[in-house]
């Protein structure tokens, strides 16, 4: 049964239109979609079998705390595209990315 209180809400709406305020939302996204793709990395390791976040921190030479933080998407940028890169070859998984035409 349809909610007759609920209406949809762009968030960019909720964000406003400083760019500065867009951008930092923006961010925030990216940094969210890199997290999913390292777990999705993670998940997918060594043919399907996956790792937990501490045997992932084992390979990558780090603390079990950063990859947390990490997969959560916490800090401002995200992870760079060569730590991606190094989770994807301590994961046993190709990293590729592909560019099309919006």
């Amino acid at each position: 049964m349809p909610n007759a209180n609920r209406r949809e809400i762009n968030i960019l709406d909720l964000v406003g239109e400083s760019p500065a305020a867009r951008s930092g939302f923006e961010s925030a996204r990216y940094s969210l979609e890199a997290a999913a793709l390292v777990q999705d990395m993670r998940k997918a390791a060594d043919g399907g079998r996956s790792i937990n976040q501490s045997e992932l921190a084992r390979r990558l030479e780090m603390t079990p705390t950063r990859v947390s933080t990490i997969e959560r998407g916490d800090g401002p940028l995200g992870p760079t595209y060569a730590l991606l890169k190094r989770i994807a070859r301590a994961c046993n998984v190709r990293l590729s990315v592909t560019i099309t035409p919006t």
